[in-house]
């Protein structure tokens, strides 16, 4: 290119750049100002409904383009005398997530709403793109001494049932004493966030049936009364209802998706619920989770991490890097029901490619529980275990898998006195390579003597049985450089 072109380029670029127009940020429309210069009451002073006023300003928000601005002052109240509408829009608060100060309820330094109305749910969201950053929602009349929730309706859900939403993002909130969080059992939600927030839905924070794209949750806290871990008889009933993900299916084939083709939990850490993922099952109709993976975080006090009831399904999926401690939050000395992972009965689609790798844990009773498992089945490896922690009497296993398990490389460890603590049965072929055993009855029982099982390079230490393998061992059964206590 010559300098006259050169030069000539240039001057066009910097014409064509001048000459564009420039794209402008809508500035917010701010709520207190709008309302009042609509002359439409906003009170906050937590007692009168401010539901008005704040679909007013919504509305009128989403009609010109802009953002919707809530600063900081006394909670917003909404009882019910009008449900809000988001459709394509964002909200924004005060810019800290506002948890009340010791013995106070919040609503003094942030952006928040109060919630009240037990028939219906607040905010309704529509069939385009909605963003909240930086709110706090709280029900100041879900009392923690209570036994028994008031089961108001979900924070968020569909317009109408069926509906369909193509994104959702909730950033940077705190969400305290719900009864629901995100409710979808009956509509479909394209893309889901949930980054950098504090919340306690006492039932389900999430119910999924239809997320075709992504399910993301990432640098969260899922506890009770929010941060606030107290042994309170509200508490203990989250302990034996409340699920952070219940999973279930749109009316299609298990096979199709319900939840996530990248399904992303990411440093999220899950205290004191029942479930933490609870796949529902029924003919026709089961939930099902693939192509995701859990990592960092992890579920504390959850007596079921995951269970996938009959028909449902998961495959292509990894927990790694987190901390297990599955117990009764409320009854620490009592043995789990089944497992800290439990897949009860076999269909075609369960389990498939599950991995559960780089993983503390510590079990109140049978750590994988999974007699269900198809196809190809868990990979188990890197896990520092301890089944029947903290009991005095109890039957444990590390590992019940049903078809063609992989368990390689990890530490089991049987703890509490005159425990009955087992190591790894196995109903189909398995690979059991390089693991550690501590303190166990046996290490390895083979139940059906028609499968394939090798087993290389393991350890025992403590072995309180006869033997450290036992059942069926026959012809089937590849046995080489093991170093058992009890041969």
């Amino acid at each position: 290119m010559s300098v006259s072109n050169y030069k000539r380029g240039v001057g066009l670029f910097w014409l064509c750049l001048v000459a564009a127009p420039v794209a402008r940020a809508q500035s917010p429309v701010r709520l207190d100002g709008w309302c009042r210069g609509h002359h439409i009451a906003l009170h906050r002073d937590g007692k009168s409904d401010d539901s008005p006023c704040v679909a007013a300003a919504v509305a009128y928000a989403e009609s010109h383009d802009q953002p919707l601005y809530i600063p900081a002052g006394g909670p917003i109240a909404m009882a019910g005398a009008s449900q809000v509408m988001l459709n394509n829009i964002t909200l924004y608060g005060h810019d800290w997530q506002d948890r009340g100060a010791a013995g106070q309820a919040p609503g003094r330094q942030g952006a928040v709403f109060w919630l009240t109305d037990r028939g219906r749910s607040p905010f309704l969201l529509g069939e385009n793109s909605v963003t909240l950053e930086g709110l706090n929602f709280f029900w100041p009349d879900q009392s923690l001494a209570t036994p028994v929730p008031v089961s108001y309706p979900a924070l968020f859900r569909p317009i109408r049932s069926g509906g369909k939403t193509e994104a959702f993002k909730f950033r940077h909130g705190t969400v305290m004493n719900a009864y629901d969080f995100l409710d979808y059992h009956a509509g479909t939600i394209g893309n889901v966030e949930i980054a950098g927030s504090t919340i306690w839905a006492i039932h389900d924070a999430f119910q999924l049936y239809s997320v075709p794209e992504v399910f993301l949750v990432h640098d969260c806290l899922f506890s009770m009364a929010a941060d606030r871990a107290q042994k309170t008889p509200l508490a203990a009933w989250y302990a034996r209802n409340g699920t952070w993900l219940t999973a279930g299916g749109n009316g299609s084939d298990a096979a199709v998706s319900s939840v996530g083709v990248a399904m992303q939990a990411v440093n999220t850490y899950v205290y004191g619920a029942r479930y933490g993922i609870h796949v529902l099952g029924g003919n026709g109709s089961a939930g099902n989770i693939y192509l995701g993976h859990a990592i960092g975080g992890g579920f504390d006090a959850v007596e079921t991490v995951l269970q996938l009831d009959p028909d449902a399904a998961m495959g292509a999926f990894t927990f790694s890097d987190q901390y297990w401690y599955a117990a009764h939050y409320d009854a620490p000395a009592t043995p789990i029901a089944h497992g800290a992972v439990y897949i009860p009965a076999a269909n075609p689609h369960a389990a498939t490619q599950i991995t559960f790798s780089n993983l503390y844990v510590s079990a109140h009773g049978t750590m994988f529980d999974m007699p269900g498992t198809q196809g190809m089945g868990p990979i188990i490896h890197g896990v520092t275990g301890f089944i029947c922690a903290g009991l005095a009497d109890a039957s444990c296993h590390f590992v019940i898998a049903g078809a063609h398990v992989l368990v390689r490389g990890n530490q089991i460890t049987g703890i509490g006195t005159n425990t009955r603590n087992f190591g790894i049965s196995v109903t189909g072929s398995a690979v059991i390579s390089g693991n550690m055993f501590r303190n166990l009855v046996n290490s390895v029982r083979i139940v059906a003597p028609a499968f394939p099982v090798a087993l290389t390079g393991n350890v025992s230490q403590g072995t309180t049985g006869q033997h450290d393998v036992t059942g069926a061992l026959g012809a089937n059964l590849a046995a080489s450089g093991n170093a058992w206590s009890k041969p």
